[in-house]
């Protein structure tokens, strides 16, 4: 398979990548128009979507990077990444709701019925912050794999921290060539 980039940037080869927020201190909000997206130990989480629907399977996924740009120095943070199970909806996406009316099976999309882990991250937030650096620690290779071949739903991906300083990234809404990146 030639390497794509799907991303919200300029010249990626595929686009429509939805990103927001979800906070448990504002269950009801929704922060999809926000330029940035945060993750931080109050278990505020960020949910994002790569449509892979573009891509012709059945394909065999050699690498995967994931990448985004903090829009401060914040050191290196730590965190998991999970793999959504149900579908959400941008504009109507809280901390409470998948699509403004229906719930998650828990709030924040903490339990089983909403994510299966996918692993560990590390995230260097380290100057220059405004660069587009890989996320590492982690493999997203069987999942992009799984979205393009059709072995389950691309309902995106939700990043959390459970301790620590947060760190917020440029979003979708966001200044052009920062936003989140997905090279497969």
């Amino acid at each position: 398979m030639p390497t794509v980039v799907v991303s919200a940037n300029t010249g990626a080869d595929f686009g429509g990548v939805l990103d927001t927020r979800i906070v448990p201190g504002a269950p009801t909000t929704n922060f999809s128009s926000e330029t940035t997206v945060e993750v931080d130990a109050a278990g505020n989480c960020t949910l994002i979507l790569f449509p892979t629907s573009g891509i012709t399977g059945p394909v065999t996924v050699s690498a995967v990077t994931l990448r985004a740009a903090a829009t401060f120095n914040n050191g290196t943070i730590a965190g998991s990444v999970d793999r959504i199970l149900v579908s959400w909806t941008n504009a109507g996406v809280t901390w409470n709701t998948r699509d403004g009316s229906t719930n998650w099976g828990t709030a924040g999309a903490l339990g089983g019925a909403d994510i299966t882990g996918i692993g560990s991250f590390s995230f260097d937030a380290t100057t220059p912050p405004a660069v587009l650096k890989a996320f590492t620690g982690f493999s997203l290779i069987a999942t992009v794999e799984g979205w393009i071949n059709g072995t389950f739903p691309n309902h995106g991906l939700r990043i959390a921290i459970p301790s620590g300083a947060g760190i917020n990234w440029h979003s979708a809404e966001g200044t052009d060539g920062l936003r989140f990146e997905l090279e497969i």
